[in-house]
């Protein structure tokens, strides 16, 4: 179990460098065709659109850096679990954020493929509720 673990932890690892380089190539590998990846301002892409963003520099992930993630296996379907610190430009500004996400991930055709991605903003220390 524990290798699967690190088998998609290692899937989410290539997934992430794929969208910061901007490699098409392992994307189209890499993102399962149903894809649905919610991002943290609401957008909802496909595969298609999300590569379409990457690709054409609408979107551009400078910098996606993971904190402890987890991964859980079940069967064919793997769960990723982390904070992220994520620096990109889009919409002419550059922005940087901390979110959590969740990231499921399915065993097809020989390698793990983010079937679909969901996450929230982390508030700034200074808006969090008070205890």
């Amino acid at each position: 179990a524990a290798e699967r673990s690190l088998a998609v932890l290692g899937a989410d690892r290539v997934r992430i460098r794929a969208m910061v380089e901007g490699d098409v190539e392992q994307l189209e590998i890499r993102l399962h065709d149903t894809l649905t990846y919610a991002h943290s301002n609401g957008r909802v892409d496909s595969k298609a659109s999300l590569i379409e963003v990457i690709s054409s520099g609408q979107v551009d992930y400078r910098q996606i850096v993971r904190s402890n993630p987890e991964a859980r296996v079940f069967g064919d379907t793997g769960v990723v679990t982390s904070p992220a610190r994520i620096e990109v430009a889009a919409l002419g500004r550059l922005y940087d954020v901390t979110n959590v996400y969740t990231a499921v991930y399915r065993f097809e055709d020989g390698r793990w493929r983010l079937l679909a991605y969901h996450s929230s903003r982390v508030p700034a220390e200074s808006s969090a509720p008070s205890p």
